[in-house]
């Protein structure tokens, strides 16, 4: 048994990394370069997925998840809000576009306001308590405007 173990323990000792022009297709990148190294650079963080950066200093973009029935049977959107900002954002203003299983826009609530607390540089997800019509099968949605912990808003107010 405790040959085995020395054996082990030789052989992962003398395990060498293979630099990655000479690593075959399904060989991954090491767990140590996996990270990320600045958060502008960040694509995926604790394995979601992020959506680039909008590139009109956009605090947050918002994607759909899935629509949700709630107990009294309407129906809801389940999202997922990324904050690009350094900040805590405490509310966000929303467009919701509805459409059809064919992609036609159907009428929808617009503005949608929401205070879920998104921390800086995070993303959770939330399901948006509005009540969408019963056609709906996707939504698009913009963020129109931000409101930050420390009562800045985005965009800014002359």
């Amino acid at each position: 048994m405790r040959l085995v173990l020395v054996a082990g323990l030789l052989a992962l000792a003398s395990c060498q990394q293979i630099p990655r022009e000479e690593r075959g297709p399904l060989e991954a990148e090491p767990i140590a370069n996996q990270g990320v190294e600045s958060p502008k650079e960040a694509k995926t963080v604790d394995l979601i997925e992020w959506p680039d950066e909008p590139l009109d200093d956009t605090p947050a973009a918002v994607t759909f998840l899935s629509l949700v029935r709630s107990q009294n049977e309407s129906l809801r959107a389940k999202v997922r809000i990324f904050n690009f900002a350094e900040q805590d954002l405490n509310q966000l203003v929303l467009e919701l576009s509805c459409k059809d299983v064919d992609g036609r826009s159907i009428p929808c609530i617009k503005p949608w306001s929401t205070s879920r607390v998104v921390p800086a540089r995070s993303h959770v997800s939330h399901v948006i308590s509005a009540h969408l019509p019963a056609e709906t099968d996707s939504i698009d949605i913009s963020v129109i405007e931000g409101r930050f912990a420390d009562g800045r808003s985005w965009p800014e107010k002359d």
